[in-house]
């Protein structure tokens, strides 16, 4: 039953989650921030997880029951369009946030009305791993030229934003790194450096079931930045979005594609949308991955001194002497 529109809507889709569902609930409904509503969309679990969260005594609790089994995205998209709030907050029910989470997000949007979407640095309680994600927006763009680094379920963003794009059911279960690159040309991103979710990692959780299908959405979805680079031609485009699946036949192809990143690299040191210093680390793996690749054929290992050579350079973190290094790595008479 609603009161009056809350500021923030808390939209929790779920699936056979009763294992956590209670501590997920529990994080939001004990939040410092208090004018929220939360919207928990149930896709026919077979669980009791509908009713463990109906067990909840909470006016500010909604429970959607859908009748057919459609999907994490149909969710999201379902809850959003039932939302009353301001802003709209991500979670998911086997994770659980701290209890000033909230709160922190709803500030940093109220005293930053230029960003849109703002997520926080999370913790893996199976692993015990915090994960530290890029700041700032252009740290954030340039990071999404390789993958994604919102962590979903620690996202709040103004509704205002998802009446122009919403979750696309086709790219499931990387459905939310297609948003924030559609969102980047509209609005600014953000993340809090503090750690204010507990993201789980277990056998049943959504990106552990479908994680084959996650990389190879989220493959197609990189292209989506082509835009943000400029481009010294367009193989080079083709070349840099393929790079990690091409098989090298031969010394000059090797060349080719090395030949290609190095001018991307140099291309866009100087555009305006990127981190230098995340732009400059990204390109230098990227190289480094090309030259173990050439080098983990079997006939090319006497290359193996030159190649170690030119890898210390770049460990080294002198931007400066990547040309050297560049120099000393193109392979010219061998076929």
């Amino acid at each position: 039953m609603r009161g009056s529109e809350p500021v923030i809507s808390v939209i929790m889709p779920v699936y056979n989650c009763a294992g956590y569902i209670k501590a997920a609930l529990e994080s939001i409904l004990n939040q410092t921030e208090t004018d929220l509503e939360c919207i928990v969309i149930d896709d026919v679990s077979a669980d009791g997880t509908v009713e463990i969260a109906k067990s909840f005594k909470d006016n500010r609790l909604i429970v959607i029951e859908k009748e057919t089994h459609s999907g994490y995205t149909n969710s999201l998209n379902l809850g959003i369009s039932q939302a009353c709030g301001k802003y709209i907050a991500r979670m998911d029910g086997d994770d659980f946030s701290d209890r000033h989470r909230l709160e922190r997000q709803r500030i940093f949007l109220d005293e930053n009305p230029d960003t849109g979407i703002c997520g926080t640095w999370y913790h893996i309680p199976e692993t015990g791993k915090t994960v530290k994600t890029p700041m700032s927006h252009r740290a954030i763009c340039t990071t999404l030229i390789w993958h994604n680094c919102l962590a979903h379920p620690s996202v709040m963003m103004r509704k205002s934003l998802l009446t122009k794009v919403s979750y696309n059911p086709a790219y499931e279960p990387a459905e939310d790194y297609l948003l924030w690159i559609q969102l980047a040309g509209i609005t600014k991103l953000a993340n809090i450096p503090e750690v204010l979710l507990n993201y789980r990692m277990h056998d049943d959780s959504v990106s552990s079931k479908n994680k084959l299908k996650q990389e190879e959405n989220a493959a197609q979805i990189r292209s989506y930045t082509s835009g943000w680079l400029i481009w010294p031609d367009a193989e080079t485009e083709t070349v840099f979005y393929r790079l990690r699946r091409i098989e090298l036949k031969n010394a000059n192809a090797y060349n080719q594609i090395w030949n290609r990143m190095y001018a991307l690299w140099q291309t866009n040191l100087k555009n305006a949308l990127l981190d230098k210093t995340i732009w400059t680390a990204y390109m230098q793996r990227d190289l480094q991955y090309i030259v173990q690749k050439w080098l983990g054929k079997k006939e090319n290992m006497h290359w193996y001194v030159r190649i170690k050579e030119a890898r210390k350079i770049w460990l080294s973190g002198r931007r400066f002497a990547i040309r050297h290094a560049f120099g000393l790595l193109p392979i010219t008479a061998i076929q």
